[in-house]
């Protein structure tokens, strides 16, 4: 699929928001057994025990983070990636999550046609996230082995600042975590 059929849309509102839930409430579903433990937490009420409550509880957890929310969609506004900073401190830095269909929803793109995109997606999150928001950095935190992340950082510039061991739980096991930091002023001059 051509580069030109994807958009990238900043949910800036609840009304932009809600009509995307659908699509980023299944981008999430992939991941749920990963974040069941990193979401697992004492209070019953923020616990949710079904796939289908930590599904809603998840999506309405990326809400909050509004409006620091953007989607990658085709033109029939099927999700293909989500993005969000959370932990927001004006001026100072934020946290960026994202997550991509696993299995890419279009077979015919390479891998490279894919990357390609979400390479594109990123820089229009990041450009768009420093631009508006001031921040002095933005992190990133994924578990130390996951090479996929790594690459990505990599590409979008970021460096490595830390590998906090055995700090994430994952399918019951602890997990050393990597945390990488774009700096604006590194991400201004490459562009």
């Amino acid at each position: 699929m051509s580069q030109a059929l994807f958009h990238s849309l900043r949910l800036e509102t609840p009304e932009r928001f809600e009509r995307y839930r659908a699509g980023i409430q299944s981008l999430l579903a992939c991941y749920q057994p990963v974040l069941l433990d990193d979401f697992s937490l004492p209070s019953k009420e923020a616990n949710p025990e079904s796939a289908t409550d930590l599904s809603g509880w998840l999506t309405e957890n990326t809400r909050s983070c509004l409006p620091w929310v953007w989607v990658l969609h085709d033109t029939g506004q099927n999700l293909y990636a989500l993005a969000a900073l959370s932990q927001v401190i004006p001026g100072r830095h934020a946290y960026l999550h994202g997550v991509s269909h696993p299995e890419w929803p279009t077979p015919q793109d390479s891998p490279r046609q894919r990357q390609a995109v979400l390479t594109r997606f990123a820089q229009t999150v990041l450009k768009d996230a420093f631009h508006t928001g001031g921040f002095q950095k933005i992190k990133a935190e994924f578990e130390a082995d996951n090479q996929g992340a790594r690459g990505f950082c990599l590409r979008m510039g970021f460096s490595r600042e830390a590998c906090f061991k055995q700090d994430n739980r994952i399918r019951g096991q602890w997990r050393d975590v990597a945390v990488y930091s774009l700096f604006r002023k590194g991400f201004m001059e490459q562009l």
